[in-house]
């Protein structure tokens, strides 16, 4: 019997920690120390790049689309086609998860990955490339079961960070 509570308790950690779906407050820090805070949600394939400004946008990455909302309208809703964008390869690096590289090349950009110590995410992104250079500094970092409709523009939904 305790060896089955034990295989049980096993699997459900392997599975918690192969399943991809986090939910983290995010700040960029870019080189000339501009900052702007929002809310990132990863679920799978899926992933919602939520700014908190409201003269800003959310990107929602969905079923391999990629579109953009601004905050102050979001029933208009603009496609993104860009292959090299770095939305893509986020999700390309959370595919990762648990084990990340230290370093990714992709297209134009080098990116750094710094993992967390107090969970199962990334800490930091290092993004370089000759016109962009940032940090991304995930915080607060939840795995919990994400529901699907917070990864859509319409209708919208907001997603309380607890």
């Amino acid at each position: 019997m305790i060896f089955r509570i034990a295989l049980i308790i096993f699997f459900t950690n392997v599975y918690q920690a192969f399943s991809l779906e986090f939910a983290c407050k995010f700040e960029e820090v870019y080189i000339d120390g501009y900052t702007q805070q929002g809310l990132v949600l990863i679920k799978k394939d899926n992933l919602r790049y939520e700014y908190f400004d409201k003269n800003l946008f959310t990107i929602i990455h969905k079923n391999g689309d990629t579109s953009i909302s601004k905050n102050t309208n979001r029933k208009q809703v603009s496609s993104f086609e860009e292959d090299n964008n770095l939305i893509n390869h986020i999700i390309s690096i959370a595919k990762d998860h648990p084990f990340f590289e230290k370093d990714y090349l992709i297209n134009d950009f080098k990116i750094i990955v710094e993992n967390s110590s107090k969970n199962e995410f990334i800490k930091r992104l290092a993004i370089v490339s000759d016109n962009l250079n940032l940090s991304i500094y995930f915080q607060n970092c939840r795995s919990l079961e994400i529901l699907d409709l917070y990864f859509q523009h319409n209708p919208y939904f907001e997603y309380n960070f607890k």
